[in-house]
């Protein structure tokens, strides 16, 4: 026989307010008083032929009334009728959560020609068939595109779940995992009071997602699905591909950061091997504009990365549409990748000098400038065109028409001038900062290193410069109240590990005469890097020099020195400090 629930158990204690309408009867009734006079005993022959009726009518009518509260209290309490499921078990109702895999990887193809998201669908199409009546359901999708929860808790209807099931299509993004198990957390815990609370998860479970590089991705992963595990049943239903192997374009950009016209690019396409064994002798197509450039072929390692790189001459300024190919595989969505470039004629740049008007060579400043545009040419050689104003002039200057900002010497910050970078950033500018003897690294930490996002690589911990003699008059030394700690071995003031496969370093890779192994650094501030920040240049007692790391839509360095002769010989060596 079908079993009674109730969604809202808890509302059935008010049945007890049914017995209210018999205590107001008890306590209110009337009391017959005796009253003898000549008409009595007729009256008394009518009543007692009334009684019985009267009677009748008053339980009655009390009886009504305690039914229309009790009828009250069930409705509030929700209940259903759910049929016993086999074996005779009586199955409760679910609040049910559905997560589908919506991301690119679904765009494959599975062994029966089908796409692997055509197979995720059905998966979840199949869980809802299982459902009970009284069930409540709730969608969310693992994609890249917003929103996740496709229907929330407020509705919680199948026949909606279904209906957007109908017209899901899979992305061209990666499943952003971490976000879509935070919603199916928060939905959980909107769950009704009496309700089995379930969670399916429908995917090809792609390691980019699942298995995440970063450690502390990895321990937010652990600990949101143990908090899944403590809200609901998790069920996870895999759905994969034909062959798991796929070699896909993950990235692509430009060796050299601007592109300017008249001159040579380098364009990088890299591509990833999903796979145990190697792809050997992989064609790559590159498309410049409407004319194909002769195909590249690499080698890409079983589980691994490689570029394949294109040279190619820009003649005119603008935007440059590329187009880039491999043989199709049985995920084609992830072969073709597009991108534009912007080519320049030249690049703008502004240098906030800290120390504005003191002498050049106490000034980063001047020799920033000289690197990036030689005083002294008839004709201008360089791409370059540099701006230089003092650090009080920057709350006054429109940084949006500037390509890159370079920051010297400056000494204190204030909020108005942090938020104008910032914005500069997000919005797509570069910023180079320089930290000089004159920095006050309490007034940078809590202005550049702070903030979403921060605008230096790290926190500033303390000041070091190698240990001079009395007699050394040359600017190296602190200034008042900054104390450095001297290196007991010098040595530790030389160039040290240098991640040369960072694109940066394209323009020197293979220059021994470069210079920037021979660089050596007189006084630096110590740094502690963030988490998402990446050190390309250290010390040789390991020690950051240069510090990149991403801000929006732009990117951020931090150089732990000053570029004054007091502070470095980098300066001298144009090529490599450019």
């Amino acid at each position: 026989m079908p079993a009674v629930w109730f969604a809202n158990p808890v509302m059935l204690g008010g049945l007890g307010l049914a017995a209210l309408p018999i205590l107001i009867h008890l306590l209110y009734r009337r009391r017959p008083v005796a009253m003898d006079w000549g008409a009595m005993r007729y009256l008394r022959l009518a009543a007692e032929r009334q009684t019985r009726r009267m009677r009748l009518e008053q339980w009655l009518l009390l009886m009504l009334r305690c039914l229309i509260i009790a009828f009250a209290v069930l409705a509030t309490a929700q209940p259903y009728w759910e049929a016993p499921a086999a074996g005779g078990a009586v199955r409760r109702p679910q609040f049910h959560v559905l997560v589908v895999d919506c991301s690119l990887s679904v765009r494959a193809v599975a062994a029966d020609g089908r796409s692997v998201f055509a197979h995720v669908r059905d998966a979840a199409v199949e869980t809802l068939d299982r459902g009970g009546e009284a069930d409540r359901w709730c969608l969310v999708r693992l994609d890249a595109r917003r929103p996740l929860v496709l229907v929330d808790a407020a509705v919680a209807s199948a026949a909606l779940v279904r209906r957007t099931l109908e017209e899901l299509k899979p992305g061209y993004g990666t499943a952003d995992v971490l976000a879509a198990l935070r919603e199916t957390v928060q939905l959980l815990r909107q769950a009704p009071k009496g309700f089995d609370r379930r969670v399916t998860v429908i995917s090809d479970f792609q390691r980019t997602g699942w298995a995440p590089s970063s450690e502390e991705e990895r321990r937010r992963l652990a600990s949101l699905l143990a908090d899944l595990e403590r809200h609901a049943g998790v069920a996870l239903r895999p759905v994969s591909a034909a062959t798991a192997e796929n070699l896909a374009i993950v990235d692509w950009y430009a060796r050299r950061p601007l592109l300017f016209s008249g001159r040579t690019a380098e364009v990088a396409v890299r591509l990833a091997n999903h796979s145990g064994r190697p792809r050997k002798a992989v064609p790559v197509r590159l498309r410049v504009g409407e004319q194909w450039q002769p195909a590249a072929s690499v080698d890409v390692p079983a589980e691994g990365t490689a570029d394949a790189v294109f040279r190619f001459r820009v003649s005119d300024p603008g935007p440059l549409p590329l187009r880039a190919e491999v043989p199709e595989d049985v995920l084609p969505a992830d072969n073709v990748a597009f991108a534009v470039l912007r080519v320049q004629e030249t690049a703008r740049v502004l240098i906030v000098d800290g120390r504005f008007g003191e002498p050049p060579q106490r000034r980063s400043a001047f020799f920033v400038r000289q690197a990036l545009e030689p005083l002294g040419e008839a004709e201008p050689v360089s791409p370059y065109r540099v701006t230089v104003i003092a650090d009080s002039q920057l709350p006054l200057t429109d940084l949006a028409s500037f390509d890159a900002v370079v920051v010297c010497d400056v000494p204190l910050w204030t909020e108005t001038e942090v938020e104008r970078l910032r914005r500069y950033v997000l919005s797509g500018g570069a910023l180079i900062t320089s930290l000089g003897s004159d920095t006050d690294a309490g007034n940078a930490n809590r202005h550049l290193s702070a903030g979403d996002p921060p605008l230096l690589g790290g926190r500033i911990l303390q000041r070091r410069a190698l240990v001079r003699g009395p007699s050394d008059d040359s600017g190296g030394a602190p200034p008042a109240g900054k104390k450095p700690t001297g290196a007991a071995d010098p040595t530790a003031f030389l160039i040290g590990p240098v991640l040369w496969d960072h694109p940066v370093f394209d323009p020197l890779r293979g220059n021994d005469r470069s210079g920037l192994t021979t660089v050596v650094v007189l006084a630096y501030w110590k740094v502690r890097p963030e988490e998402q920040s990446e050190v390309l240049i250290r010390l040789l007692n390991d020690d950051p020099l240069l510090i990149v790391r991403r801000a929006g839509r732009g990117r951020i360095a931090t150089l732990t020195c000053g570029l004054d002769p007091a502070s470095t010989t980098w300066p001298v060596w144009g090529s490599s400090f450019v």
